[in-house]
């Protein structure tokens, strides 16, 4: 019973890896992280003296930068091993992929070399049929 669920759990977690990868490897998550960035630019700029104090509201620059600075910073550690797992989960899907295809293009290749064959035969015969040489493809 521990090792079905803890495959159950393992399936869970590699899934979910799997599809955050996939969804902060995309333009929208981008999207979303530039303007979660530029709502932190007042806060940053007034900090900073690039302009003066009380140039926004304070909600602006000061609780907001602080919870944006705690979200940045909470975010990027948890996508960080999440996208590390994300990663090899999919790393091993295509591997397992390229081994499929591996054998059915070899096994292809095998099929098709047998046809080859037989279509060779299937000439030979013909042609002795109608008395032809079979070395000869042009029939001189």
């Amino acid at each position: 019973m521990e090792t079905s669920s803890r495959s159950w759990l393992t399936d869970f977690n590699d899934r979910l890896a799997a599809t955050v990868t996939r969804g902060i490897g995309t333009m929208w998550a981008a999207y979303i992280f530039t303007v979660i960035g530029l709502l932190a630019l007042p806060g940053v700029l007034e900090q900073s003296g690039w302009v003066p104090e009380n140039t926004f509201p304070h909600w602006i620059t000061g609780g907001l930068l602080t919870f944006i600075g705690y979200l940045s910073d909470e975010v990027g550690v948890v996508l960080l091993s999440v996208i590390m797992v994300g990663q090899r989960i999919l790393d091993e899907q295509a591997e397992r992929r390229d081994a499929l295809n591996a054998q059915v293009t070899g096994r292809l290749r095998e099929v098709l070399e047998g046809v080859e064959r037989h279509l060779a035969d299937q000439d030979t015969k013909l042609a002795r049929l109608l008395g032809e040489d079979p070395e000869d493809p042009d029939g001189r």
